[in-house]
């Protein structure tokens, strides 16, 4: 107890000075400290052989390496892995993540103001723990950080999958993890949803253990990792919402020693504050303005975790008889076949919703939604959201034999927890049929493949593949032809997320980006920087470049003159719009940098198989006192062509 209560210190004292913008950003501290605190508690998770652990401490070593030849160089800002890269590149050699506006001005697109700097969006505990690489191993290991949290993030579905069904099941799934498009692609690049992998599946398994030893440190260490949840995303409060009064409500059922389980999910809630302490605060300071727009996604969010932190508390606290009450009420035949059978047909419903259901939920018209479906020869509507296509989206990656395995199983494996008063067996199937719920309910995001399943990477991705791992061991145990679809389902569960992967295993997100950034920092120069135009630039600018950085929305003679004279001589002029800018010829000069970059294709029908080449292009010009600009000539770095 008293080490937790130094870990609610620390995390509230780095809060109040990562505030003050003069430390480590705040979402490390609820992320260290939780692996650390958990670490020095060593909760204790069941015995098993050796060989399958080994096995698995391999394949995640083996992920590292095999993947890290492929590892992201998104350098330029077009999506949010740019700018969590911006902020992991910045904290290499700064202690915050504020970069000093000096004499320049605006934010630019993924960025806020924060007095005279500007910070990058979003959270930070894996940018921060990027940085943290970073020191150690040089710039370009900074984005690869996600390299390590997937690794862990292996572990962890391994974890639970030997405590759901044995060790070398555990290794099954884990292998399944590891091959999926999802994880190879997501982990390679730098994206939040890998640490939500990791802490919260983590969090998932030490819940399991809870329920079978209801030990104080595997309280604690469930917590813990949920509180890491909470650090690393927006919504990463999700998986407490749903985990915590679960807990609350399988130790009322399980009727042993009420007052020790009931404190044993106190607990829980209290391991928990470190990380929410951290992540909310990182969020609320650096993010302020964009959490303002995205209060209809977080407050849902926070609300659910509000009311399930409330709910659990309450349970917890119930008298004996209100707990048998609830118990009475919750389990039994009637119950059983009431919940189970909802269960049921809402698992029908999400497998045939592609049939009667068009999904509208962007209000307003997405340009890129149309540009994928116009490419596809489908109908432009740029208001389509996509979310009736959860399971084929789901099945796309992993496979129809694990899709249906996994929900028939949790259907079966809920209807018998109910049944036979076991709250254990209820957990990993309500977990996963409720983050299916939200995503069906609202993916809040562009719904081009892969992108749109990064929402499915935290917790339904992993969740799906261990109870289909758990139908394999029950199919085993039955015997005769039961054993052989067992393992015909167990070798599926492998050999179709592998195929899914295959054709674009090899392909790295955003090559040929780093060649472009170096061109256009070395066409910058030292000097000062005015961004005509759209904005697009201004962090790899300031960032990659280390420019001082004056924004330009409407580039003007006389605009372009006062930046001038704000900045001083030697100012330059960056843009991708060169028609908007006030050459002293009048005529519209070549540009100064060309180069050809990758990034997969964007598409409505996954899984995505090609790699698309398209040119990055920027017009670089001297900035002269009256406003007019001098286009500096083609670089040599050739025509740009990937190699």
């Amino acid at each position: 107890m008293l080490a937790l209560a130094g870990c609610v210190l620390v995390a509230w004292a780095a809060a109040l000075v990562a505030a003050d913008r003069v430390t480590t950003p705040l979402g490390v501290t609820g992320v260290v400290v939780a692996l650390v605190v958990a670490l020095l508690l060593r909760p204790r998770l069941p015995a098993g052989p050796v060989l399958p652990s080994l096995l698995v401490a391999l394949l995640a070593v083996a992920s590292v390496l095999l993947n890290r030849p492929y590892a992201t160089t998104e350098l330029l800002l077009g999506r949010d892995p740019a700018a969590y890269g911006f902020a992991a590149t910045w904290l290499v050699d700064h202690p915050s993540v504020d970069v000093p506006l000096g004499a320049g001005r605006g934010a630019g697109i993924g960025f806020q103001v924060h007095g005279d700097a500007v910070t990058p969006l979003w959270t930070h505990a894996m940018p921060a723990l990027g940085g943290l690489l970073g020191r150690a191993r040089g710039a370009d290991a900074a984005l690869e950080v996600n390299l390590l949290l997937g690794a862990l993030a292996l572990v962890s579905v391994f974890v639970l999958g030997r405590r759901l069904a044995g060790d070398w099941v555990g290794l099954l799934v884990a292998t399944a993890t590891a091959v999926s498009l999802p994880f190879v692609h997501f982990t390679r690049g730098m994206y939040s949803e890998v640490a939500t992998t990791a802490s919260g599946v983590l969090a998932v398994a030490l819940g399991l253990a809870l329920l079978s030893t209801w030990s104080r440190r595997t309280a604690v260490a469930t917590g813990l990792a949920l509180g890491a949840a909470a650090a690393s995303r927006i919504d990463g409060l999700l998986p407490a919402a749903v985990l915590v009064p679960l807990l609350a409500l399988a130790a009322r059922v399980d009727g042993r020693a009420p007052g020790a389980t009931s404190a044993r999910v106190r607990l829980v809630l209290l391991g928990l504050v470190p990380g929410l302490v951290a992540g909310q605060v990182d969020l609320w300071t650096s993010s302020r303005r964009y959490m303002g727009v995205q209060l209809e996604l977080f407050l849902p969010v926070a609300g659910a975790a509000a009311v399930g932190a409330v709910l659990a508390l309450l349970v917890v606290a119930a008298p004996v008889r209100a707990g048998q009450r609830l118990t009475g009420l919750l389990t039994g035949a009637r119950p059983a076949a009431v919940l189970g059978g909802a269960a049921g047909l809402g698992v029908v419903l999400l497998l045939t919703r592609p049939l009667w259901d068009v999904s509208r939920h962007h209000e307003n018209r997405n340009p890129l939604t149309e540009s994928v479906q116009a490419a596809e020869g489908l109908p432009l509507d740029g208001w389509r959201s996509y979310e009736e296509q959860v399971a084929p989206w789901l099945a796309a990656y992993l496979g129809w034999p694990a899709v249906l395995a996994a929900l028939v199983t949790a259907v079966l494996l809920l209807h018998r927890a109910l049944l036979r008063r076991e709250p254990a067996a209820a957990v990993v199937p309500v977990v996963l049929l409720v983050f299916l719920a939200y995503l069906s309910a609202r993916t809040s995001i562009t719904p081009d493949n892969v992108w749109v399943v990064r929402r499915f990477l935290p917790q339904v991705v992993p969740l799906t593949v261990v109870l289909a791992g758990l139908a394999v061991r029950l199919l085993h145990d039955e015997g005769g032809a039961a054993r052989v679809v067992g393992w015909v389902l167990g070798g599926s569960l492998v050999l179709l997320p592998l195929l899914a992967t295959a054709p674009v295993a090899t392909h790295v997100e955003g090559r040929g980006q780093r060649e472009a950034v170096a061109r256009l920092c070395a066409a910058v120069g030292d000097a000062d920087v005015v961004v005509a135009g759209p904005t697009w630039p201004s962090g790899t600018l300031r960032v990659h470049c280390r420019a001082t950085v004056w924004e330009e929305g409407s580039p003007t003679p006389a605009r372009l003159a006062e930046a001038s004279d704000a900045l001083g001589r030697g100012t330059v002029v960056v843009t991708t719009e060169p028609s908007e800018v006030p050459w002293r010829d009048g005529d519209e000069p070549p540009p100064t940098v060309r180069q050809q970059v990758e990034r997969l294709e964007r598409t409505l029908r996954p899984p995505p198989t090609s790699v698309v080449r398209e040119d990055v292009v920027w017009w670089v010009g001297e900035l002269g006192s009256d406003g007019l600009v001098d286009p500096v000539p083609p670089d040599d770095g050739g025509d740009g062509a990937v190699g």
